[in-house]
């Protein structure tokens, strides 16, 4: 199951990056168009940069959805994030042992409670978020 996940994390991560390159061919090509164009048209009124800005902006958000900021590691840090995950998921799904429930004991002290109720509990206090 884990390596059926990561191989489709891996597909769309790729799928993305390559849907990005596509549309920064179109993003060449049809910028490539429109300066051709105006100069054609009108040399001293440049308007070709208007339509561009407004498609670079979406082409910037789409870069950083495909590679992350540039500096930043989007990969090692949603790996870590994954691997704690799968950790949560892991433990929830191991049997649980089952203790038979008991009554305190009424001369036991507060402190003799509060052990005995860390031993039977399923988790760590410091691994809750």
């Amino acid at each position: 199951m884990y390596d059926e996940d990561l191989h489709r994390i891996a597909y769309k991560r790729v799928r993305t990056k390559a849907r990005f390159r596509k549309h920064l061919g179109s993003y060449i090509v049809i910028g490539t168009f429109f300066f051709i164009l105006n100069m054609l048209t009108d040399p001293h009124d440049l308007w070709f940069y208007w339509p561009m800005l407004g498609w670079g902006l979406g082409l910037a958000m789409h870069y950083l959805r495909a590679y992350g900021f540039p500096g930043s590691d989007p990969d090692e840090w949603e790996e870590k994030e994954m691997r704690k995950e799968m950790d949560r998921l892991e433990r929830r799904r191991m049997p649980r042992p089952t203790v038979a429930k008991k009554q305190p004991d009424p001369t036991l002290e507060l402190r003799d409670l509060e052990r005995a109720y860390e031993a039977q509990k399923p988790y760590r206090d410091d691994e809750l978020v």
